[in-house]
């Protein structure tokens, strides 16, 4: 349903793309049968990708120069091996929100937010950082998504800025 909504916005803007992003850097959670049942269900649909399709795992470098940029800025730091994203100092008050474009007015206290892992103990990222830098690399205007998702919002809204990024609509 999400990758339908999607693909009805973009083709309702002149010049907006579908594009399609595989999130496997979980190697434990991702086997090649689920991405062949997404592209099994987008071709049912009709619903063709423009361009390249992403795969997570083939960006890992990638993702290394922008952790990178968030370790100079003092945003992260290491525990256990993982990497975690310092949520104090990143909403720029006591609550962390959004307008979104549909239900309109959204926020979360920062009191109710806790550092957040963005990289495993092995060196893989999280999608809560990698959606993040696929989204600003691809110059993501309008995010569609659902409801599951408004939690993971005001993280990635954080790590959008704190790359000194303008975060997409949501």
């Amino acid at each position: 349903r999400t990758a339908l909504f999607n693909f009805l916005y973009a083709r309702q803007h002149k010049g907006g793309d579908f594009l399609l992003r595989i999130e496997d850097t979980d190697q434990a959670r991702s086997k090649n049968t689920y991405e062949r049942d997404i592209l099994a269900g987008l071709k049912w649909l009709g619903l063709t990708p423009d361009g390249t399709i992403y795969r997570q795992s083939e960006r890992l470098t990638f993702y290394k120069d922008y952790l990178a940029k968030l370790k100079q800025k003092k945003a992260v730091y290491e525990s256990g091996g993982a990497t975690y994203f310092k949520v104090a100092g990143h909403g720029g008050g006591n609550r962390i929100g959004w307008h979104d474009l549909i239900r309109g007015e959204i926020s979360f206290a920062l009191k109710d937010l806790k550092d957040f892992v963005i990289v495993r103990s092995d060196g893989t990222p999280l999608f809560s950082f990698t959606s993040v830098v696929d989204d600003l690399d691809s110059k993501i205007t309008h995010v569609i998504r659902g409801e599951d998702m408004t939690s993971n919002t005001p993280l990635q809204i954080m790590i959008a800025k704190a790359l000194g990024k303008k975060p997409p609509e949501y």
